[in-house]
């Protein structure tokens, strides 16, 4: 039993000691990372830190005490030298700043008073904290920044543009947030943003007019248009889709006709016509674009020979005979866009009739080589051997092998027939995607000209 009840206390003691070692290595990080906080300016977070230290030690560390006492007194300092600062003329935003800083050295001494630091004791020393009352400071800048910053969004939604309504919408969320838990003066802020917000978000109605399915399976090229401009911006809003279309055959239907309308092509034939469709649907900025007529040539090859001759690593002299061909298809589409400001009645981009045609490439070889050397690759690049320039990274086509050509006399017919199985497919990839390269290369390009287009307006 002796024995048993030694056993048991020296448990408890390794416990306790363990328990003690893990509050101590605990104690140890927070008040790191307080000070860390206190470099930082983060004298509040800094302060809940070193009181969870001097807690873990059952108020028995006085290095948790002295930073207490540190992080208050520089936290003051601090904030008072920032409000001085502010005071000064030709300050950005002075009043908000003062405001920020009021509030921080406000929270400060509120953690100080609700952990009663006004007095306290640690490793039986005792310590105090003088306490400073800033309420009626942070009032003051509360009310000074409140009016100045809802005066000065009242004075920038009289201006009617986008950018002084979001202006206008981003100084009331400020007000807002600085009476977040005291009554707003100003009855009607919360219409007043909801109509900053509305007017500062900019609609932008696309239209495309003869859509034409995409080949290359990324749905049709007006939701690829919509995609591609939507930027994520809290400010634009685009809309495209069935709703957009109906509403155009409508407007199409009733107010269009042969004012501007093409009789041959029953497409919109000026801007004019698209601005008078965005007025009709409440729109700040139409997209119009219509795409038509695609069509491919039959894939044209040119074949060549060239010869050559070199060493290889262990210094055995070869000779090299390439066959190589050139594989092309030449695609077009017909397109035209505009992009109008519906509100300011003015055209931004006008693009009419336009053809976009694009020649997409392929090389594709095959060589001997003698005598028979290991040290030669069986797959050679080709398009670097000839410096040929034309080789382009296509989305659609290229296969890791455009320029390149395998060996038929290797030792090897098993990877003479695993790089011809390759290279077979690389060309059967080209075939089968050489318009959908096209299409894809006509609408980046038309889409980066519209968004470069309207980047004023998002």
């Amino acid at each position: 039993m002796k024995k048993k009840n030694i056993s048991f206390l020296t448990i408890i003691l390794v416990v306790v000691f363990l328990m003690s070692s893990c509050a101590s290595m605990m104690a140890s990080m927070e008040l790191k990372t307080a000070q860390t906080k206190t470099a930082e300016h983060e004298y509040s977070e800094a302060l809940d830190l070193a009181l969870s230290a001097l807690t873990r030690s059952e108020n028995e560390n006085t290095e948790a005490a002295n930073l207490i006492l540190e992080i208050v007194n520089q936290g003051d300092a601090y904030y008072n030298g920032l409000i001085k600062q502010y005071r000064q003329p030709d300050q950005n935003n002075p009043l908000a700043n003062i405001y920020r800083a009021y509030e921080a050295l406000t929270e400060m001494y509120d953690v100080v008073s609700k952990n009663n630091l006004d007095n306290f004791t640690a490793g039986g020393m005792s310590y105090s904290v003088k306490i400073k009352d800033y309420t009626t400071e942070l009032d003051t800048a509360r009310e000074d920044a409140g009016k100045a910053y809802y005066d000065a969004s009242v004075r920038q939604m009289g201006k009617d543009t986008f950018a002084e309504y979001r202006k206008a919408y981003y100084n009331l969320k400020f007000v807002k947030s600085i009476y977040n838990n005291t009554p707003i003066p100003f009855n009607d802020i919360d219409s007043r943003m909801k109509e900053a917000q509305s007017k500062g978000t900019i609609d932008i109605y696309i239209v495309v007019d003869n859509d034409l399915k995409q080949s290359f399976g990324e749905g049709s090229m007006g939701q690829t248009l919509k995609d591609y401009l939507n930027p994520g911006s809290d400010w634009v809003e685009c809309h495209y889709g069935l709703k957009v279309d109906m509403a155009y055959k409508a407007w199409e239907i009733a107010e269009a006709g042969q004012k501007f309308l093409d009789s041959t092509t029953g497409t919109i034939k000026s801007s004019k016509g698209v601005i008078e469709f965005g007025k009709e649907v409440g729109a700040d900025v139409v997209i119009y674009a219509t795409f038509d007529n695609l069509k491919s040539d039959e894939i044209k090859v040119a074949n060549h020979n060239d010869k050559f001759g070199g060493t290889s690593n262990e210094g055995v002299e070869y000779k090299m005979d390439l066959d190589w061909s050139r594989y092309s298809k030449q695609t077009s589409i017909d397109y035209s866009y505009y992009v109008v400001d519906v509100n300011a009645n003015k055209t931004i981009v006008d693009f009419k009739d336009m053809t976009f045609t694009r020649d997409i490439v392929f090389y594709t070889g095959t060589y001997t080589l003698t005598p028979d050397i290991w040290s030669i690759e069986t797959i050679k690049n080709f398009g670097e051997l000839l410096n040929i320039k034309d080789i382009v990274d296509y989305r659609y086509v290229n296969f890791g092998n455009n320029g390149w050509a395998y060996r038929t006399n290797y030792s090897s017919a098993e990877l003479e027939l695993r790089d011809k199985t390759f290279f077979d497919k690389g060309l059967q990839i080209f075939k089968d995607n050489a318009q959908s390269e096209v299409e894809y290369k006509a609408i980046t390009g038309i889409k980066k000209a519209i968004a470069a287009a309207i980047a004023d307006y998002v």
